[in-house]
C-alpha cells in the first residue's frame, strides 16, 4: 500500500479508488459513491445504530442500502469491526458536532442522495478560494452561469468561485466550510476573489385537510428555532430542536392562528421560519393553490 504525504499547497490531496457497490442501490449520477475521512468517528448524539461489519466497504453498503431510515453517514471501527449508521452528515450537522478524533475509526459520507432543493442562498466569502474542487469550466459568461453549473452538477455542489483564477473560469465543488474542518488551510487568500458558500435550504410543503393547514418543513441543516404564524407569534408558534424536517398545523377557524378566508374554499396564512434571532424567512401559505409564494428574508431589529 502507498501511503500518501499530507499535502497542504497549494491543494489537499484527493485520492479516488475504484469499488464496486450493490446493484439494487438508488439510481445516482454522482462520480463517486462516498467520501472517506480517516481518523473520525460519529458523536454519539447524531448515531442512530451499531451494526456488525467486517471492512469499510461493507460498511458503506449497508449505509447505501438502508431501508429504515435515509442514511447519509457511516462511521467503519476496523479494531471493534463495527459500523455505526447516522441520518445526519457533515453540512446537515452546521454549527452541531457531528465528529470527534478516532484514530481506528473512518468517517464515511455517502453521495447518492436527493440534492437541496428550493430556497436555497449562496452566502459571499470574500478573499478566499479552494485551493481544491471538483470541476473548473472555462469561457463561463458570467456569475450567474456559473451559480448555475454548481445547482445542475451531477453532484451535490455547495460551493463555487468565477473569475478568480482566470477570466471566465467557473469552478465548483461538493465541499464548503462544514465539511473542511479536517484540512489545515484548506482555502488560499487572494485579494479580489470570492467564494459562495451555500447557505441552509428549507424545502416547504402544504397538505390540505378538511378543517386545517399542515405546512411541512424539511432543512439542509439540523435546525434550532422556531416556526409561527407571524401575526400571531406568541399563540400560534412551534419550537424546533435538533431538527431537518418539522411542521406546524394551520386550523382554518382557530383565531390564534389568524387563517384568513378569502373566499369559498380560500384559505391563507402568513408563516415566518426563525433561523436565529436575527434572520427569518417569510412566506404567505394558501389553501386553494396548494403552494407557498416566499416573501424574502426579513432581518429583524
Amino acid at each position: 500500500m502507498t501511503i500518501l504525504a499530507v499535502s497542504q499547497f497549494p491543494v489537499f490531496t484527493l485520492y479516488a479508488q475504484k469499488l464496486c457497490v450493490p446493484a439494487d442501490r438508488l439510481a445516482c449520477s454522482s462520480p463517486w459513491a462516498y467520501e472517506t475521512v480517516p481518523g473520525l468517528a460519529l458523536t454519539e448524539l447524531f448515531a442512530n445504530e451499531t451494526r456488525p461489519s467486517d471492512t469499510r466497504s461493507q460498511c458503506a453498503n449497508m449505509c447505501m442500502q438502508e431501508k429504515e431510515f435515509i442514511c447519509r453517514s457511516a462511521a467503519f471501527n476496523s479494531a471493534r469491526k463495527a459500523c455505526t449508521l447516522s441520518q445526519i452528515d457533515r453540512k446537515l450537522a452546521g454549527s452541531k458536532q457531528l465528529l470527534e478524533l478516532s484514530e481506528k475509526v473512518d468517517y464515511l459520507e455517502v453521495s447518492c442522495l436527493p440534492k437541496p432543493a428550493k430556497l436555497c442562498k449562496f452566502r459571499s466569502n470574500l478573499g478566499i478560494i479552494l485551493k481544491t474542487v471538483d470541476a473548473a469550466y472555462r469561457n463561463v459568461a458570467s456569475l450567474e452561469e456559473c451559480k448555475s453549473r454548481c445547482e445542475n452538477s451531477d453532484f451535490t455542489c455547495y460551493s463555487y468561485d468565477f473569475n478568480s483564477t482566470g477570466e471566465n473560469i467557473c469552478r465548483v465543488s461538493h465541499h464548503s466550510s462544514a465539511t473542511l474542518a479536517h484540512i489545515q488551510e484548506p482555502y488560499m487568500v487572494f485579494k479580489n476573489a470570492t467564494t459562495y458558500e451555500m447557505e441552509p435550504c428549507f424545502q416547504v410543503s402544504l397538505e390540505c385537510k378538511g378543517a386545517e393547514m399542515l405546512a411541512k418543513i424539511s432543512t439542509s441543516t439540523v435546525f434550532d428555532g422556531k416556526v409561527y404564524v407571524k401575526d400571531k407569534p406568541n399563540s400560534c408558534v412551534k419550537d424546533i430542536r435538533n431538527a431537518i424536517d418539522f411542521e406546524i398545523v394551520l386550523p382554518y377557524n382557530d383565531i390564534n392562528c389568524d387563517v384568513v378566508q378569502e373566499g369559498p374554499g380560500n384559505f391563507s396564512s402568513n408563516i415566518v421560519i426563525q433561523v436565529s434571532v436575527s434572520q427569518c424567512l417569510d412566506m404567505i401559505l394558501f389553501k386553494e393553490r396548494i403552494l407557498f409564494e416566499p416573501k424574502g428574508l426579513l432581518f429583524m431589529e
